[in-house]
């Protein structure tokens, strides 16, 4: 069913919720059960949770020495993210587990964009170089392993859809525009989604079998388009 801008409503107001600000950057908000997680700002940016079955308003997890935090993953009963811990702004993949309210260091790499896909994580980390230094990492929970796939250019706003991930980068057509593309770990291989180029390409955004992402050509505004993968 389509949105017709008639049929919303307040999901919670929280009148003793004491963050002071709301983050506003990518993948702070993930769900596990009926519990969900975001980030939130009081004095420092921590992650919040909320029982949407229960009563309460949210409570702060009692996260220790982790600033930076964003990219918010849930896969199966735990809970991902990339946050800071030594004032390096370098952001790690660290795991929150609600079982035992603990949170563990998963990969010292530098995260960014961090996605799921098939139960596995994925993201971009950052070198010590320029373009072509930001491979695509993935992370596989099952044996603790990291492997990494080169990127031509940097990539952004990584997401996960019917076994690929898709991703904003550098056009090889024309290098001063930009680009969706399809990395498919089976095969390793990053192909240009032909049509895709614009000034701006990011937001990806996958619901049910579709692919959402927004471009803009400057200086117009953004423009909300679905890859068709028939």
């Amino acid at each position: 069913m389509a949105f017709d801008g008639s049929d919303f409503s307040l999901a919670k107001g929280f009148t003793d919720f004491s963050a002071t600000s709301w983050q506003d950057d990518r993948g702070v908000i993930a769900a596990i059960g009926t519990e969900i997680y975001f980030v939130a700002a009081d004095s420092g940016a921590g992650i919040w949770s909320w029982d949407t079955a229960g009563s309460a308003d949210p409570a702060k997890l009692s996260l220790t020495g982790l600033t930076l935090i964003r990219d918010l993953v849930a896969v199966g009963d735990k809970l991902y993210f990339a946050a800071d811990s030594d004032i390096d702004y370098k952001r790690e993949l660290w795991e929150w587990d609600p079982g035992t309210n603990s949170q563990s260091q998963v990969s010292s790499s530098a995260v960014l964009d961090l996605t799921e896909l098939d139960g596995d994580l994925y993201f971009v980390t950052v070198g010590d170089g320029g373009p072509g230094d930001n491979p695509i990492a993935k992370y596989d929970l099952s044996t603790s392993t990291e492997t990494t796939s080169a990127v031509a250019n940097i990539a952004w706003d990584l997401e996960g859809h019917n076994g690929k991930i898709y991703y904003g980068s550098e056009s090889a057509i024309d290098s001063s525009m930009y680009a969706a593309w399809e990395y498919d770990p089976s095969s390793g291989t990053h192909t240009e989604i032909p049509g895709t180029i614009a000034d701006e390409v990011d937001s990806f955004t996958s619901i049910g079998d579709s692919l959402y992402y927004l471009t803009k050509n400057l200086p117009g505004n953004y423009d909300l388009y679905t890859i068709d993968f028939a």
